[in-house]
């Protein structure tokens, strides 16, 4: 996946991502700083990504992200 294939396909799911690590975190700033940490960690694997199962990614990412927090 190239960086303007992995920019559209994140920009479709980051509202997603932040509410469920909103709900998760129960705090705005920790679900802001969760997203962030998940594109940092979804953009240095962007080669290995396949569109195909992106969404999945994301929230199974985000999960994890915010569980560690946690």
């Amino acid at each position: 996946m190239n960086a303007e294939e992995f920019n559209s396909e994140f920009l479709k799911y980051k509202d997603v991502a932040y509410r469920y690590a909103a709900q998760l975190l129960r705090d705005r700033t920790s679900a802001e700083d969760a997203t962030q940490d998940l594109y940092e960690k979804l953009w240095r694997r962007r080669f290995f990504i396949r569109s195909a199962q992106f969404r999945s990614l994301v929230l199974v990412s985000i999960r994890n992200i915010c569980l560690d927090e946690l």
